[in-house]
């Protein structure tokens, strides 16, 4: 074998190699960088709490349980609608990645003290972090569900209602 094929032979082996490899590489760079999954939705194990009457609430800039596309503040997102003397969870997952989230549930009248939570109290949930509160739902009426970390002016997080029933 001469010089000159042993260097043809050599650049075909290393453009039958490289190209694969470019061509994978640029993939994953376009997978992992354009992706909107991976962008947006932070690696967070974020499931219902098992059992009659839990629930879930996701929190992030698009509100509680997405309600910027319910309508809101027209509308009320979430509704959680439970019976008088239910034992009640509630997981709350904070979804953005450099804001803070919270819960409160306070009656709409006067007259009702604000819902008694117990575990975790779910004022302040960190970036990436979920809370569970749970409680007896002891009084009847209508609550509003909303974060106190967030002015009035961002109605995304003042719509939710907690409605117990008799």
């Amino acid at each position: 074998m001469n010089h000159v094929t042993f260097i043809r032979r050599r650049k075909k082996l290393l453009a039958i190699t490289t190209i694969p490899i470019l061509i994978a590489s640029f993939s994953v760079a376009i997978i992992t960088s354009w992706n909107p999954i991976s962008l947006s939705t932070p690696f967070l194990v974020c499931q219902t709490p098992l059992g009659m009457n839990s629930f879930l609430i996701i929190e992030n800039l698009s509100g509680m349980n997405n309600s910027e596309y319910h309508n809101v503040p027209t509308n009320h997102w979430p509704i959680i609608q439970v019976t008088k003397g239910e034992s009640i969870t509630i997981k709350v997952c904070n979804f953005d990645r450099n804001i803070d989230h919270g819960l409160s549930i306070a009656s709409t009248s006067p007259s009702i003290p604000p819902v008694e939570l117990s575990g975790d109290q779910c004022t302040v949930i960190k970036p990436l972090q979920t809370c569970t509160i749970k409680f007896v739902a002891n009084e009847m009426g209508t609550f509003n569900m909303t974060d106190p970390l967030f002015t009035p002016e961002e109605s995304l997080m003042e719509s939710g209602l907690f409605v117990v029933n008799a």
